[in-house]
């Protein structure tokens, strides 16, 4: 080996400064490779694998990788844990943990495959239909977008002979992936979990794995899911009519706030109402009415006077007939009671204020607030509208604001200048060749054109070199001339070859092969 190099150096030596040129720039760009090399070994580039992990689940998805001998960091702390694995190798690392089953749950659930042991007693019977039963109540619960898992236990007391029996109590843990649930979703949490174990709110308690509360029946504050409602209502209405606003006049000319004032109060109406029913008996009555008769009676004038006026003349008096109907029904009562619990809007009050370049539309601009959060007098809404010059706000020299430029979308990056980042020291290393390997064919002639001209001016000379010379050693070959030589020689004879090789050298065996294909 030191002979070898030895005899590297001195041929080196021996050769001219565009040889050593191409030979220190191939040594150097060796250096370079190796040197990437050894950096990207040493400090490789870490990507994100698989997240959201227990317990079991990391220590034998570390286990896996690891005796798959691929490198990888975990991130700190407690669970939930993440993985992270060099980008080379993350399609190896994915079929590592999928062959291995580090990331299977196992059976979860009531299982069907009818697998039971006949010597089992009956509380260990009950014990795993509990654990079924519970797997499924996770089961559902981890089907919520919110929820990563769930973890139930319920407890059944046992039956007493004398005296009431405790109710079951249940607790759930729940892995939220740091999502804080909305008053609703924790009451609705609560109410799946209290159905499917048929116990009362007060015998529920779910945390989070951080140990923060979601639902606890004892403590079902209404006062906290009110002012969570009101909360709700007065962001939602002021980000839509400040959104409206933005679009129409611009951002930041307007600055807009509603707050309302809502009433929890429940209301129940207690009526009864007195209804007509079917018609149970009808009794017809008709009665006759008699002629008085003046016979017998004192004699005057009066009496004379009312039996001429009351008989009709030549003929006699027929007496007065009269029908009467009774018809009697059963009449009956219908109780009705009515509970009114939803919120009721008591109050609102809305603030406009308005940039001093929109002054003179502030009365349309009120009108437009007013229509958008439904103000109403009668119900003794409050609106305030003030104008102010607006700090941040960009301006001419007449003081009207500047819209801001519109944002361009950057262009993609070009596909050819990526081609040439990618392969920019290749192309450079082969440029640097192509101009030195013409350098030296354009040396090698003139060399060969002096030496040549230089023998024909000798006239007594032998003519040239021989072979007696070379074996004598008294004509020293220089390499470097012995190599132009032969690439002119490879040139004129084959021109194609020397373009192939060029062409491998720079594009890799791997790349040129595939493009061959």
């Amino acid at each position: 080996m030191k002979e070898t190099l030895q005899s590297f150096w001195s041929q080196l030596s021996k050769s001219n400064a565009a040889t050593r040129m191409v030979v220190g720039m191939g040594v150097l760009l060796a250096f370079s490779a190796a040197g990437i090399s050894a950096y990207r070994s040493a400090n490789p580039h870490m990507e994100f694998l698989v997240g959201n992990m227990d317990n079991a689940k990391f220590a034998r998805a570390t286990k896996a990788l690891g005796n798959s001998g691929i490198r990888f960091t975990t991130s700190s702390g407690s669970a939930p844990y993440s993985i992270f694995v060099d980008s080379s190798k993350s399609y190896e690392a994915n079929i590592v943990l999928g062959t291995s089953g580090a990331l299977d749950d196992g059976t979860v659930g009531i299982a069907t495959d009818g697998s039971s042991s006949a010597w089992e007693s009956t509380v260990e019977r009950l014990q795993k239909a509990d654990a079924r039963y519970w797997q499924e109540v996770e089961k559902q619960l981890a089907t919520l977008y919110w929820v990563s898992s769930a973890h139930v236990i319920s407890h059944n007391s046992k039956a007493r002979i004398l005296g009431r029996s405790p109710k079951p109590t249940v607790s759930v843990t729940l892995d939220t992936g740091g999502y804080n649930p909305t008053p609703e979703q924790s009451h609705n949490v609560g109410s799946m979990v209290r159905m499917a174990f048929n116990v009362p709110e007060e015998n529920v308690s779910i945390v989070d794995v951080h140990g923060s509360s979601i639902f606890d029946g004892k403590n079902n504050d209404q006062l906290s899911e009110s002012l969570a409602f009101q909360r709700a209502f007065n962001q939602d209405q002021t980000q839509s009519v400040q959104s409206d606003l933005d679009s129409i006049y611009g951002p930041g000319l307007t600055k807009v706030r509603v707050s309302g004032e809502w009433s929890f109060t429940k209301k129940e109406t207690i009526g009864e109402v007195m209804q007509k029913g079917e018609k149970i008996s009808e009794r017809l009555q008709k009665s006759k009415t008699p002629i008085p008769s003046h016979v017998g009676g004192p004699a005057g004038l009066n009496e004379s006077l009312s039996a001429a006026a009351t008989r009709p003349i030549g003929g006699s008096v027929a007496p007065a007939t009269k029908d009467d109907t009774e018809t009697k029904y059963a009449v009956g009562s219908e109780t009705t009671h009515q509970v009114d619990d939803a919120p009721v809007l008591t109050h609102l009050s809305v603030f406009l204020t308005l940039d001093e370049s929109l002054k003179g539309q502030k009365e349309d601009l009120t009108k437009l607030v007013k229509g958008a959060v439904g103000f109403r007098p009668d119900r003794g809404d409050f609106m305030a509208t003030n104008t102010t010059p607006f700090v941040g706000v960009e301006r001419d020299e007449d003081g009207a604001p500047v819209a801001a430029a519109p944002i361009e979308t950057p262009a993609p990056p070009s596909a050819m200048l990526n081609l040439l980042i990618e392969r920019g020291v290749e192309l450079l290393a082969v440029l640097l060749f192509v101009g030195l390997l013409l350098r030296s064919m354009k040396q090698a002639k003139q060399s060969g054109s002096t030496s040549s001209s230089s023998s024909r001016g000798g006239g007594g000379s032998s003519g040239g070199m021989t072979l007696s010379d070379l074996e004598d050693g008294e004509i020293e070959i220089d390499p470097s001339l012995l190599a132009r030589k032969h690439i002119e020689n490879l040139l004129d004879s084959d021109p194609d070859r020397v373009s192939s090789l060029l062409s491998r050298w720079a594009m890799g065996d791997e790349f040129y092969a595939e493009s061959k294909q």
